[in-house]
């Protein structure tokens, strides 16, 4: 599979040649770029109760490096300084389709290594300080020029300013920089130092990369297994008589390590559980309740003739391939299919607007029929109208 990444370069080149090893700056990503959302827009999106919104002011806080927390009021925005600010909207692509439509360029990465697409508008000078990620990220420029500067040496929690609510790196020294203008990328491995400044009114698209820990994927699997699992018990019914009372034998120590261990998934649980976590919608971006409802057969009726479908942007779908099954995850739920779904798990998660796999059918696929009209009925399809 012959896949490109924005720009034309081979996708198998970048993966082996920069992800997660080195910093890759690319020209006239697209050449044609125009901003699918406007300033204005972007700041009535950051009004919205359900959108993740900050904003970062460098200077004319009470502090340096003063954060807010949206959801704001259109005051908020007019009551601003000119210069030395920057307002960042998270999770754009479950709030704008056009968003959802751009990450479809970044189809070479897994779905569900991809965390969200960031919107960050900034004036000249704007900037939320040089900073480092633990996880990779593409910076897009959609709009104005930016200079970014990196450097690679390794800091640690001293080398930042203390009080903020932004890890600022205090003396950044750059070690090389570029000039973006619209329509270039610049991509950035894992904990690369990196400074963004605003050098006239711009907006800029990161695209970030979901990195789980390990203390996070355990951690949360636990507190899901102990919401939903029966507790059990400690038992010993082959209890014999103890010489010494005070002495934790060695079959005891045996018999909790072999007890502990039993809270550790099998893969086909792990899989499972890991399906959902990966899909599951920020709580702030949960669907509204669906208030009307179709059967199977008006639903068939509806979209019979359609020739694509539509996944909502609100939507977060992967799917794992077994010998003779496969498993759709949905926004934290999974369906199992027969191996004959694999191109609508294909095209359901790889794309928003997909081919209807009905069009022109006489309801031969009831089973894939009732599973479509299921998403259409919670809001996560629709007959094209999105």
């Amino acid at each position: 599979m012959n896949k490109k990444i924005p720009g034309g370069m081979d996708a198998a080149e970048f993966l082996r040649t920069y992800w997660q090893k080195k910093p890759c700056f690319i020209r006239n990503a697209d050449n044609n770029f125009q901003s699918f959302i406007s300033r204005d827009e972007l700041f009535a999106l950051a009004c919205q109760d359900k959108v993740e919104s900050r904003l970062v002011l460098e200077i004319d806080g009470d502090i340096p490096w003063q954060v807010a927390h949206g959801p704001f009021q259109k005051e908020d925005f007019s009551n601003l300084p000119e210069s030395h600010w920057a307002l960042l909207v998270q999770n754009t692509d479950l709030h704008l389709p056009a968003a959802s439509s751009f990450l479809e360029s970044f189809n070479f990465i897994p779905n569900w290594r991809i965390d969200d697409l960031m919107i960050s508008y900034a004036p000249e000078n704007g900037s939320v300080g040089p900073h480092l990620d633990s996880y990779d990220v593409f910076l897009f420029q959609a709009m104005g020029k930016r200079r970014w500067s990196i450097n690679n040496l390794d800091y640690d929690e001293n080398d930042f300013i203390e009080g903020l609510d932004l890890r600022v790196i205090e003396n950044f020294i750059p070690e090389q920089e570029w000039f973006l203008e619209p329509g270039d990328m610049l991509y950035l491995p894992p904990n690369i130092a990196h400074h963004g400044v605003a050098l006239e009114e711009c907006m800029t698209y990161s695209i970030g990369f979901r990195a789980p820990s390990n203390h996070e994927i355990i951690s949360r699997y636990v507190d899901d297994l102990l919401y939903s699992e029966k507790e059990q018990r400690y038992t010993d019914p082959n209890l014999t008589v103890s010489a010494h009372s005070g002495e934790i034998s060695e079959k005891h120590l045996q018999d909790i390590v072999t007890f502990t261990k039993s809270i550790i998934p099998d893969e086909k649980k792990l899989e499972d559980w890991f399906g959902k976590f990966v899909t599951q919608l920020p709580e702030n971006c949960q669907d509204e309740e669906i208030t009307q409802y179709l059967d199977a057969d008006s639903f068939f009726s509806l979209v019979q003739n359609k020739k694509y479908l539509l996944r909502c942007s609100a939507s977060r779908t992967v799917f794992i391939r077994k010998n003779d099954f496969i498993i759709l995850f949905v926004n934290g739920e999974s369906y199992t299919l027969p191996s004959s779904y694999e191109q609508f798990a294909f095209d359901f998660t790889e794309k928003h607007k997909f081919e209807n796999p009905l069009i022109n059918k006489n309801r031969l696929d009831p089973e894939l029929t009732i599973l479509l009209c299921r998403f259409y009925n919670m809001g996560i399809i629709n007959d094209g109208t999105d």
